[in-house]
């Protein structure tokens, strides 16, 4: 009876009100930039010391690198094909030569944490198959210790690792080793929880390293004269292709950067770093 009796009310209703009903349309408001110019305002405020710091940074780093031209940061690798950066062999076989070849050891002492004289020219061996596994890097120091290095630049299949490790240990037959991951640094949270996992299950040490602490310590031994020539031009070329490809930082004009990439405050993080000894 209620809803008859509301639908009667309806049919019934009068529309006489809207004989004087009247709307006006409202005046465009007036648009207020204050708020916008404010935040911009505050933003360059903020960034003003930051930018000062990224070139004095530039600056210090130019020293070292002035046999080169520029720094790393300030060329476009993105049309760079010798270093075919989809291929995560490529990378590996870039690494592999540095470390070869290297006659001082700065870079794989900074890297892996080893005395210089036995990092001088070790011997490394590319995708060696051990009971079915493949190394991405076999490294045997002058010592005779051995270093097995796994190459990430985005598989996220890092489980085997563990595994591979075993094996690596198993050929070397004795105490004198370590395994090691290299991977991107977005990339070592995930890893964290994988090690976690095999670290129990083969109850092996996995260290792990990441493509910037690659790229730090060849642009700390870029400065050391120890180095040949030839060995400075691929270092110097590899280090632009990891800031700019793995590790997203943008290429810098005239101490700008063009483009999108990672904030200003990790690229400044990071040339601090490189700036320590």
């Amino acid at each position: 009876m209620a809803s008859s009796s509301s639908t009667s009310g309806w049919k019934h209703a009068s529309w006489a009100f809207l004989a004087d009903f009247s709307w006006n349309e409202p005046d465009d408001p007036v648009p207020d930039w204050g708020g916008a110019c404010a935040m911009a305002a505050a933003r360059l405020a903020y960034e003003a010391p930051l930018w000062e710091r990224l070139g004095e940074l530039l600056a210090a780093a130019s020293i070292g690198l002035a046999g080169f031209g520029a720094d790393p940061l300030e060329t476009d690798w993105t049309r760079f094909r010798p270093l075919k950066r989809d291929r995560e062999e490529r990378w590996s076989d870039w690494l592999a030569h540095l470390l070869e070849h290297s006659t001082t050891g700065v870079f794989a002492s900074l890297l892996f944490g080893r005395t210089v004289d036995t990092c001088q020219r070790p011997e490394v061996h590319r995708e060696l198959v051990i009971g079915g596994a493949r190394l991405d890097l076999r490294v045997a120091w002058s010592d005779g210790a051995s270093s097995h290095v796994e190459v990430k630049t985005g598989d996220l299949c890092l489980e085997k690792t563990f595994p591979t490790a075993q094996l690596h240990r198993e050929y070397i037959g004795h105490s004198r080793c370590d395994d090691w991951i290299l991977l991107p640094p977005e990339h070592l949270a995930r890893w964290h929880r994988v090690e976690q996992l095999g670290a129990a299950a083969f109850a092996i040490v996995i260290r792990a390293v990441t493509w910037r602490d690659v790229a730090t310590a060849l642009r700390k031994a870029l400065t050391h004269s120890g180095e040949t020539l030839p060995w400075k031009v691929w270092a110097w070329t590899l280090v632009g292709c990891i800031e700019q490809d793995l590790l997203h930082f943008p290429r810098l004009v005239n101490g700008v950067p063009v483009g999108g990439g990672a904030a200003l405050s990790q690229l400044l993080a990071y040339l601090e770093d490189c700036q320590h000894e």
